[in-house]
């Protein structure tokens, strides 16, 4: 339970700050000096910390558009930060590692 409560708080935090950095207009900058902006940083964060993510997630759970972050993931794929699409179990769906 306790672990649930927890769970939910880190949640609520994460969504809140999603939120205020579309509000506050800070997605395209560079984070800490890194080649990196705020956005691409976020999707890299979200790829590294789940074993499967799917486009269709992250688009939904960061707010972004579905053709941005297609270029983010390709651009990824050039620089060899990600794999390349993985198979899929499920017909319709790319996930990516």
């Amino acid at each position: 339970m306790a672990n649930e409560a927890f769970s939910q708080r880190v949640e609520a935090a994460r969504r809140f700050n999603r939120f205020y950095t579309r509000q506050i207009g800070v997605l395209q900058e560079r984070l800490l000096r890194s080649p990196f902006s705020l956005t691409e940083a976020r999707v890299l964060y979200e790829l590294a910390h789940r074993d499967r993510a799917s486009a269709t997630g992250l688009v939904k759970e960061l707010g972004l558009d579905a053709g941005y972050l297609s270029r983010i993931l390709r651009g990824f794929r050039k620089r060899g930060l990600i794999r390349g699409k993985s198979r899929n179990p499920m017909p319709g769906k790319v996930f990516y590692r």
